[in-house]
């Protein structure tokens, strides 16, 4: 059991620590536990004893925190453990709660949605239980069993929820894990079922005409399955969230607003990197079985995603999952561009998105040798790589080719 002292509930005043950072990527280097928090919200408190944390909007109507229980403690299982702490946090038996089972990357884990009282507030919140034993035999156990607790006034859980679920997304038990869907992102695919959202609008599509080049061949015709429809639902839903996330800092401060930018693409990214290791295998088979050099390889992909019909969602973001981009042959230049990078850091290649607000569009930067353009970010000078028009590697539009115009993003964890 967790000792009802540990659960700390902060919530009549923002509480202000020196030095907590907004939105950061945090590691805990005692636990080895990874957050990517979202904008704005900041930590309030880390006890590195016990490896607590706690989190805050910066109004301080919201809260997040992360426990951990050792696992040779006895007790339950992630189910029961949900419902125990949804019963401790409302100090009954019988809590006003619904749990569901769920598996977190190999792991038995449970989603509870609760309501309870702290203080004398009503709240609102959801409870995510990760069990530190693997279902597979032989598997590596986590070094703990984990307790998320997300949840806000009752009457502004609506206002919070998305920054409730991005923040449960932005958990990893281990740092390595980082580039793996979510919690919430893997309810959805275990359980087939999202909280609701609104309806996305009828795609807006450009089919083009097939390349002739020689450099396609390698590439034609590749043995990709479409995803399940729990995948597709899972990645549309975190798609759809973190735009209305990003929609809300559209009249903040650069800085502010360049690192929601970043964090967007961030969590799109963690939810299909991992998804993408098999295109990528059967990728590589191809490209070598056609005796293509590997310094080519990002060249001759870029060739094939060039040649996807440009497709438009016609919802908020306009973003397709990157599975069903590379299933389907199509997508818009965002939808491309974390396509393509997924596949090449799958196959060793590091690459960056390059955004520009200006323009309106999306390019993706590679660290391959190679003549053309490139754009300095973080001390590499990345090769530019044009999604959406029929062009080698490394050119670009004269109008579009100021460094000064585009943003870049790795879009790896990094705390610093």
């Amino acid at each position: 059991m967790i000792p009802q002292k540990q659960i700390i509930l902060i919530f009549s005043l923002l509480i202000c620590i020196p030095g907590a950072a907004s939105g950061e990527e945090i590691l805990s280097e005692e636990f080895g536990w990874a957050q990517n928090l979202t904008e704005t919200w900041e930590l309030l408190d880390y006890d590195a004893n016990n490896g607590i944390a706690s989190f805050s909007d910066m109004e301080g109507h919201a809260i997040y925190q992360i426990l951990l229980r050792d696992p040779d403690q006895a007790g339950d299982d992630a189910p029961a453990l949900g419902a125990q702490i949804a019963s401790q946090l409302a100090g009954t038996e019988t809590p006003e709660a619904d749990t569901a089972p769920f598996t977190f990357s190999g792991h038995n884990a449970a989603l509870t949605e609760a309501k309870w009282t702290a203080g004398s507030n009503p709240v609102h919140g959801y409870i995510v239980t990760i069990d530190d034993k693997p279902l597979e035999p032989g598997a590596s156990p986590y070094p703990f069993d984990y307790i998320l607790i997300a949840f806000s006034l009752e009457e502004e859980f609506n206002l919070y929820h998305d920054f409730i679920l991005s923040n449960l997304d932005g958990f990893s038990p281990l740092e390595e894990e980082t580039p793996m869907p979510g919690a919430i992102s893997l309810f959805i695919r275990s359980s087939g079922g999202s909280p609701a959202a609104p309806p996305r609008l009828n795609p807006v599509e450009n089919p083009r005409p097939g390349m002739s080049s020689q450099r396609m061949q390698p590439m034609l015709n590749l043995p990709l399955e479409p995803g399940s429809s729990a995948d597709i639902e899972a990645a549309v839903a975190v798609i759809d969230r973190e735009a209305r996330i990003l929609n809300q800092f559209a009249e903040a401060p650069e800085e502010t607003r360049t690192a929601a930018w970043r964090r967007f693409y961030q969590m799109l990214y963690k939810d299909s990197w991992y998804d993408m290791r098999s295109a990528a295998e059967v990728i590589a088979g191809r490209l070598e079985g056609h005796g293509v050099m590997r310094s080519e390889w990002p060249g001759e992909i870029l060739s094939w995603v060039q040649n996807f019909a440009y497709r438009r969602t016609g919802s908020l973001s306009d973003l397709e999952p990157a599975w069903v981009c590379i299933t389907e042959e199509s997508g818009d230049c965002d939808s491309l561009g974390l396509a393509y990078m997924a596949i090449l850091e799958h196959l060793g290649f590091e690459s960056v998105l390059m955004i520009s607000e200006k323009h309106g569009h999306s390019l993706v930067g590679v660290d391959v040798n190679g003549p053309g353009a490139r754009f300095p970010h973080r001390g590499t000078q990345w090769l530019v790589a044009e999604l959406t028009a029929d062009v080698s590697i490394g050119m670009i539009a004269a109008d579009q080719s100021n460094p000064e115009d585009w943003m870049g993003f790795d879009l790896g964890f990094r705390a610093e």
